[in-house]
C-alpha cells in the first residue's frame, strides 16, 4: 500500500487519516478494550479543555455521559468540534498505540437514542447501575459524538 502525507511528514498507511470515517475492526476492538477515552473540546475563543471520561461506542458514534453544567458541555454548545483519544502506553515503545477520533458533538436529548446510549453505558460500566450516578443520564447530561475522521498509530491488537 502506498504511503500518504500528513503535512510535510511522509506517513506509512497505518498512520494515515481514514478517507472515510469507518473504523476498522482492529480500531473498534482497540476502542472496546479501553475503559477511558479523553475528550478534547475548545470554547468559542479556542481555549482547550481535556478530560478523561467513560464512553460507549456504537457504530460510528461515541456516547459520553456526565454532567449538564460542565465545562465540556458548555464548550460543545459554543464549538461542537471535538477530538477523542484512546491510547495504550507502556515503557516498551514497540507496543504502544492510539486511536484518535475527530468529530462533531451534540447534546443528546432524552428519547429513544438517549435510552439506547444509557443502556450501552450501564452495560459497559456497572458503576452506573445504582442511583448514585443517575444524574449523569438526566436531560442535558449526555453527549453524542459523530465520528468524522480517524487516525490510528502503532500496535492496536492485543
Amino acid at each position: 500500500m502506498a504511503a500518504c502525507y500528513l503535512g510535510s511528514f511522509r506517513a506509512e498507511p497505518q498512520h494515515c487519516y481514514n478517507k472515510r470515517p469507518m473504523l476498522t475492526n482492529e480500531q473498534r476492538q482497540f476502542l472496546d478494550a479501553q475503559r477511558v477515552i479523553r475528550l478534547a473540546t475548545a470554547d468559542a475563543s479556542g481555549i482547550p479543555h481535556l478530560v478523561p471520561l467513560c464512553f460507549a461506542l456504537n457504530g460510528e458514534t461515541i456516547y459520553i455521559a456526565g454532567g449538564a453544567n460542565t465545562k465540556r458541555m458548555r464548550n460543545v454548545m459554543q464549538n461542537p468540534r471535538v477530538a477523542l483519544l484512546a491510547d495504550h502506553y507502556v515503557e516498551d515503545w514497540s507496543v504502544i498505540g492510539y486511536v484518535l477520533l475527530f468529530g462533531t458533538a451534540l447534546g443528546l436529548p432524552v428519547g429513544e437514542e438517549h435510552a439506547r446510549a444509557s443502556s450501552l453505558l450501564k452495560k459497559r460500566y456497572s458503576q452506573f447501575e445504582g442511583d448514585q450516578y443517575r444524574i449523569v443520564f438526566e436531560e442535558g447530561s449526555m453527549l453524542v459524538v459523530h465520528i468524522e475522521r480517524v487516525v490510528a498509530y502503532g500496535k492496536l491488537a492485543a
